[in-house]
């Protein structure tokens, strides 16, 4: 679960898209502005194990970070974090 890997704050979009017989995972989530690039990219890496792990029918993953400013509080109140995903098969 993307969401329980720690410095994850929220899912803004998950796409797949079909190469031959698998699929392509774009992803993008924010994480704390404060990070490092290079914490950041451990976070990166982490939603790619688990998304590899999970699914056998993805082959590669791209993610995408972004920073979660204070003012995402505004357009993601608490109850709806992680919840704003699409999907396109």
């Amino acid at each position: 679960d993307i969401m329980g890997i720690d410095g994850v704050d929220h899912i803004d979009d998950i796409r797949t898209k079909p190469i031959g017989v698998r699929h392509l995972a774009i992803v993008k989530i924010s994480v704390d502005a404060n990070l490092t690039v290079a914490d950041s990219h451990d976070i990166a890496k982490n939603v790619e194990q688990c998304i590899l792990k999970d699914h056998d029918n993805i082959s590669e993953v791209i993610v995408h970070i972004n920073p979660v400013l204070d003012s995402d509080y505004l357009t993601h109140p608490a109850s709806t974090l992680g919840t704003s995903r699409s999907k396109n098969e």
